[in-house]
């Protein structure tokens, strides 16, 4: 299940408050300009990054953040700021499309970007679920390989799913290449 995050909200998840800034992040209030001698990264991954089953303190973007910044900066950085991007059961195609539309507005200097163990699972096993649907594919580099692998939005996930496990890296290596 994936959790989008509204704007601005404060609710209870699996016991614990997740807060939202006004972009709808996991996250305390940001500018989308960065701030003159910031430093400012964003991080970009799914519920591991978000902070699911942590309060809002307790996230590890959060943590990081607090303990750059109790550090003596020198020269031209004053501080340090992280974004946190990340949504739960987002996979590698839900990051890349957020990288190319969200995170650029907000002038990082450098974007993390998490990956798991089980991305290339939760990948072949969502975009089956895509392809079933006849949900668009935004990128025509990635419908090629699609389009190659034989996949049919007729036949059953299942069939979908074995036609793109032979797949897996080449679709990653896409995204991870974009």
């Amino acid at each position: 299940q994936s959790y989008e995050l509204i704007p601005n909200t404060q609710k209870m998840i699996q016991g614990k408050t997740v807060t939202t800034n006004q972009w709808g992040m996991r996250d305390k209030p940001y500018t989308k300009q960065r701030p003159k001698n910031q430093y400012r990264f964003a991080l970009v991954g799914a519920s591991h990054e978000m902070g699911m089953g942590v309060g809002d303190e307790s996230t590890f973007e959060s943590l990081l953040e607090r303990r750059l910044n109790s550090q003596q900066n020198q020269g031209q950085i004053q501080g340090y700021e992280i974004l946190n991007f990340a949504v739960t059961a987002y996979i590698p195609l839900h990051e890349l499309y957020q990288i190319e539309t969200r995170v650029f507005d907000f002038e990082p200097n450098a974007v993390i970007y998490a990956g798991h163990s089980v991305e290339k699972q939760r990948m072949v096993q969502q975009l089956s679920n895509l392809i079933r649907n006849n949900a668009p594919i935004p990128y025509p580099e990635l419908e090629a390989i699609l389009q190659k692998s034989g996949v049919d939005a007729r036949d059953s996930v299942n069939v979908i799913r074995r036609r793109l496990l032979a797949y897996e890296d080449e679709l990653l290596d896409w995204i991870y290449q974009q």
